[in-house]
């Protein structure tokens, strides 16, 4: 059953108790205080029928000391009473009748219940369908006679009146229940109908459709569940689209690397068994070895940086105070010897100043961007490496004068196995994981790698180092802060 029609099931039958509950004491405290005026007049009756009757006689009895009849005493009784409302009866005290003005009886037992000290009942009494209020009083004359006053007052339209006001309300009760229910059920529908889109867009979005929303305006508890609906579809959405983007470079870096050992071990297995099975010359056989010899080192290269790379995924190293100009005179010491050795010229200018990193992941960081810029220069070409304090933290820039990369090709540099020009890449030992495994040292360092580069007019690689977050140690023989950026130095060493 839906929710809707629950809520009515339950709602309604309280709505229709509670206001059947309201109506029956309003027309119960109505038909009360109605019949308390009628039971109050009718007590008013009886004490002035008693009370006149008393003075009556007395007045008899003064005038005509004694000499008098009861039927006199009735007879002046009546002339006062005969414009009074209701049934007056009086009695003596054989309980024989010595007054009446109307024949009408009312079988009660409120006589049995009087006593001299306790003289007055009442008594609401039905006779043929109508009801009446029965009051009788008890008293004694002078002549210690004791008399008894009936009075019987006509109360049928208080109870009428009762009858009618309940038959008139549970009419309107039906009506009212009615109205309610629709109206009780038009406001659940209305209400819960926002849950039916909601349930819709999480059927479209567990059949795969990330792109559903719940469409829902307002304020209330409903459209409050829609907008956490919403931003758990954008996170799940989000997320999934991780996912997916992860498997797909997982799936591209395994077709890459099954194609970057494809290549070298294809040659290396045709020339080693090209040196096994032919009769070479001397020249021939040194042609095959040096090649097998690249081959190897090529991928000698892409087992180390994997291995690198796997570390980096599992461990997460300690960073500690670094001093930069320490760590770029180390680089210095491996990479020029090379560098000239390249034909290439190499220039350093790197100011002192404090970061806090792990010291062979930085400087593995340099060596591979140093090794990328001279593996793109050509002979004659400048390979710079320079540093300098970036606001609260560092930054290295190596630039160089080679081939450049075009500008579409930047956001790309760091995907795995990704190489701009493949053929000069894997002539020079290159298998496209040098700024790869660059962005994840950066990372580990929440350092920042900038790409400016544009065809024909060298790269330019920045990686800015955080200060503040990982801390700055302060050294008293640092040089003062340099205020040049490191563009600035780039072209004064230009």
């Amino acid at each position: 059953m839906k929710l809707s029609w629950k809520l009515f099931f339950i709602m309604t039958p309280l709505m229709i108790l509670a206001l059947t509950g309201f109506g029956t004491w309003m027309i119960h405290i109505t038909f009360s205080e109605s019949l308390e005026k009628e039971i109050e007049q009718c007590s008013m009756e009886n004490k002035y029928a008693e009370t006149s009757y008393i003075l009556t006689r007395r007045a008899y009895e003064d005038i005509a000391s004694g000499r008098f009849t009861e039927e006199e005493v009735v007879a002046g009784f009546h002339e006062v009473q005969s414009e009074q409302e209701g049934c007056l009866r009086i009695y003596d005290a054989d309980g024989n009748v010595i007054y009446e003005d109307n024949s009408l009886t009312v079988q009660n037992h409120i006589r049995e219940r009087l006593s001299l000290s306790d003289n007055f009942g009442l008594e609401i009494c039905e006779k043929d369908g109508e009801f009446y209020v029965v009051a009788l009083s008890r008293t004694v004359n002078r002549t210690e006679a004791e008399v008894t006053v009936e009075t019987i007052w006509r109360v049928t339209d208080v109870f009428t009146n009762r009858d009618e006001l309940s038959g008139i309300y549970r009419v309107g009760l039906l009506v009212a229940s009615l109205f309610l229910g629709i109206l009780i059920w038009l406001v659940m529908y209305l209400s819960l109908q926002k849950t039916g889109e909601l349930s819709q867009a999480a059927r479209a979005l567990a059949q795969g459709d990330l792109s559903r929303r719940a469409q829902i305006k307002g304020e209330d508890e409903i459209a409050s569940l829609a907008r956490d609906f919403n931003w758990m579809a954008d996170t799940m959405e989000k997320q999934m689209n991780q996912l997916r983007d992860e498997a797909l470079r997982k799936e591209q870096f395994t077709s890459a690397f099954a194609h970057e050992l494809k290549t070298p071990l294809t040659s290396i297995i045709g020339y080693s068994e090209m040196m096994a099975t032919m009769d070479l010359s001397s020249e021939e056989i040194r042609m095959c070895g040096d090649y097998i010899n690249r081959q190897s080192k090529r991928l000698q290269s892409l087992s180390y940086k994997l291995l690198d790379m796997s570390f980096l995924g599992k461990e997460a190293p300690t960073l500690k105070p670094i001093r930069c100009r320490r760590l770029a005179l180390q680089v210095e010491s491996v990479e020029k010897p090379l560098i000239e050795k390249r034909g290439l010229i190499w220039k350093m200018d790197v100011s002192d100043g404090w970061i806090r990193g792990d010291w062979d992941l930085v400087q593995s960081l340099l060596f591979n961007l140093i090794d990328n810029g001279a593996k793109a220069s050509a002979e004659g070409g400048i390979i710079m490496l320079f540093g300098r304090p970036d606001g609260d933290g560092y930054a290295f820039v190596v630039a160089d004068q080679g081939h450049g990369v075009a500008k579409e090709e930047l956001p790309r540099l760091t995907e795995a196995f990704y190489m701009v020009d493949k053929s000069r890449s894997r002539k020079e030992g290159g298998a496209g994981l040098g700024l790869t495994l660059c962005s994840q040292i950066a990372e580990i360092h929440r350092a920042a790698l900038e790409f400016d580069s544009d065809t024909g007019k060298g790269m330019r690689i920045c990686v800015r180092f955080p200060g503040m977050d990982f801390g700055k140690k302060p050294h008293k023989n640092s040089q003062k802060k340099s205020q040049k950026q490191p563009r600035q130095k780039e072209q004064e060493i230009k």
